[in-house]
């Protein structure tokens, strides 16, 4: 490749707008837009325009895709999740980046608030700067908001100010602005972290986990104008819902700076290759007997028929899953982890196991057409370690029965992320709200989340984030084993999971398929 054709591939690009049908300003901010494109294009960018409509307006969207075609625009409307602005703009993300060729996005408001004829200052000043994330901002200096009420200004003044207290740096003046532009690997980065940041905590949000992860931000000065039609989306309601998220921001990028943190300071990757295949790093989560079989009792009969466990590992909780099964598939990827599970197996007649991740065993079976759907799919303290646990949730969706369901336990409470959760590779802690976002995205529903372990959060913070306790013994883990874990299931039917803890429960089913009077079923 030419040092011209590499230069062109990196300044492809795509113009996102989250809509909510608003018609009355979409035909003109596409004009403004059509009008930067161009000037960007003699300087060798080249953008596309992404429009996902999240108000289920039919007339919006012919309107739109009316106005891209007349304005001579490349582009499409795509219809949004239909959970909020922040979805909106995550699913366009998702979008864009599915076409490898996209190298960033510019995100704006589409009531004209933003004058997208400020696109082109903001995008050359994102590569010659090269920032991960360039914001258009109105505090910064040069930047004006003429016409903004003083409410409204006090309002994103107090924003900003709380952002810098969870997580944003001091010297991002305009963490709520929504006109930006994103590097394609900053997006691949952040996107997962703030995928259940809800309305304008998002803009904010993304900001925060942004900085946790290091990546380089910058502000240009822009003018923000009055809006052209319509009323503001800034209502009270709003406004709270984005107040009482906060602590959520602060919580994630916490996790995420300390991750790093420890990571680096325990070599995590040669802790990966090497240590992880030699000892379990896993505490409170993979004591025997009791721990598997008490989680079994609770369950009842969520857990039965044909059943997937992910992520088997030594087979902690293998066998006794083995007893309420009337089939079970043990898959796991680690070569240590799958001897030890088969011998735990040995025996077991209506078990088998299957060495690798759950992707390599539905490769496995479509090559030897040996296809088969089950009842339930079972991830015991798996999903934290999986990146990319959207895509995993939606491929063990596809392995199930329609009435099947998928359980779920994972470590929550991201602020107690500690040296035991790095040196076991965990990629997150969950909170409820995340779990329940991912399982809806991933196409499930939610039947029950539950929080476990009230008890453990103390001596896990204490152990773990206090002292950096890198192991724990058999004899404390027999102790949990014995006496903890039991209390603990004691305590959630109780308080029916109500009080945090250390751990979630979840049981997620496939949704039913609605049938519509008068409509005959595909």
């Amino acid at each position: 490749m030419t040092e011209t054709s590499a230069r062109s591939s990196a300044r492809n690009g795509c113009v996102l707008l989250a809509t909510l049908g608003e018609r009355e300003t979409i035909r003109f901010v596409l004009e403004e837009i059509a009008e930067s494109i161009k000037i960007l294009e003699a300087s060798e960018y080249q953008l596309d325009v992404l429009i996902v409509d999240d108000s289920s307006d039919n007339d919006f969207v012919v309107h739109a895709e009316r106005s891209l075609s007349s304005l001579g625009l490349t582009g499409k409307v795509a219809a949004g999740p239909n959970m909020g602005l922040g979805a909106a703009i995550l699913s366009g993300f998702e979008i864009a980046l599915s076409d490898k060729e996209i190298n960033f996005v510019v995100n704006l408001d589409a009531d004209g608030q933003h004058d997208a004829r400020q696109m082109p200052d903001l995008v050359r000043a994102h590569f010659a700067t090269s920032s991960s994330i360039t914001i258009g901002s109105r505090w910064t200096k040069g930047g004006t908001a003429p016409g903004l009420s003083l409410h409204r200004k006090i309002l994103s003044k107090a924003s900003s100010f709380m952002l810098h207290r969870v997580g944003v740096p001091s010297q991002i003046k305009d963490p709520t602005s929504g006109f930006r532009v994103y590097s394609r690997s900053a997006l691949e980065v952040t996107m997962r972290d703030v995928i259940d940041f809800k309305g304008y905590a998002f803009f904010g949000g993304i900001i925060a986990c942004a900085a946790s992860h290091c990546l380089k931000i910058s502000e240009v000065p822009i003018r923000f104008r009055p809006r052209w039609a319509g009323e503001s989306k800034m209502k009270l309601a709003r406004i709270v819902e984005a107040a009482a998220q906060m602590w959520a921001i602060g919580s994630r990028s916490t996790m995420i700076s300390r991750r790093h943190r420890l990571n680096s300071k325990y070599e995590m990757a040669l802790i990966a290759q090497v240590k992880l295949s030699e000892q379990e790093h896993e505490v409170m989560v993979c004591a025997e007997a009791k721990t598997a079989d008490s989680l079994i009792g609770f369950l009842g009969n969520d857990l039965q028929g044909d059943i997937l466990e992910v992520g088997a590992g030594s087979g902690s909780f293998s066998r006794s899953i083995s007893g309420v099964a009337s089939r079970l598939v043990s898959v796991e990827p680690n070569d240590k982890f799958h001897k030890e599970l088969n011998q735990k197996l040995l025996g077991v007649e209506n078990a088998e196991s299957f060495l690798g991740t759950l992707s390599d065993y539905v490769a496995r079976t479509k090559e030897h057409n040996a296809e088969r759907k089950f009842d339930r799919v079972m991830y015991t303290h798996v999903l934290e370690h999986i990146t990319d646990d959207v895509s995993e949730l939606r491929l063990a969706k596809d392995q199930l029965h329609p009435d099947g369901k998928a359980i779920v336990v994972v470590p929550s409470m991201p602020r107690l992320y500690g040296s035991v959760d790095s040196l076991a590779g965990h990629v997150r802690r969950f909170t409820m709200r995340e779990l329940k976002t991912v399982a809806e995205i991933s196409g499930f529903e939610i039947e029950s989340i539950q929080y476990f372990n009230p008890i453990a959060i103390a001596p896990y913070w204490m152990l773990y984030r206090l002292f950096g306790v890198k192991s724990v013994g058999s004899g404390q883990l027999g102790t949990y084993d014995r006496v903890i874990v039991p209390f603990a299931y004691k305590i959630m039917w109780i308080l029916n999971g109500r009080i945090p803890g250390i751990n979630l429960i979840a049981v997620l089913r496939v949704p039913s398929e609605r049938v519509i009077p008068g409509v005959p079923k595909n």
